[in-house]
């Protein structure tokens, strides 16, 4: 009761001029609050949204880590693959012809 009787004490009296700008300035003052409030859940809200892309991000990069680390190990397999292609040496023309004809030419 203590706190309203001085707040009674310091407003000035009804309908005077000072109590119009004094009444204008606790209403600018509520306003604010509230403009404060929707601002301060407007950033909670976006702080959110934030730590939610951060996440998805650094999923994304574990993802691509692996692509990436996969597609070393797959070219290190292409490159040994065609190492041991090119050490065979090349196969003699007789062997493609006798392939294509098939088992049906061994039989004659």
């Amino acid at each position: 009761q203590t706190d309203r009787q001085t707040d009674n004490a310091t407003e000035p009296a009804p309908g005077s001029r000072l109590w119009r700008v004094w009444d204008q300035a606790h209403k600018g003052l509520g306003e604010k609050r509230v403009e404060e409030r929707r601002l301060r859940e407007e950033l909670e809200q976006a702080k959110g949204k934030l730590a939610a892309e951060r996440t998805a991000q650094q999923e994304e990069a574990k993802e691509l880590d692996k692509m990436l680390a996969r597609r070393g190990v797959l070219q290190s397999k292409a490159q040994e693959f065609a190492d041991c292609i090119r050490r065979l040496g090349s196969l003699p023309k007789e062997s493609f012809d006798e392939s294509r004809r098939g088992p049906s030419s061994q039989q004659r």
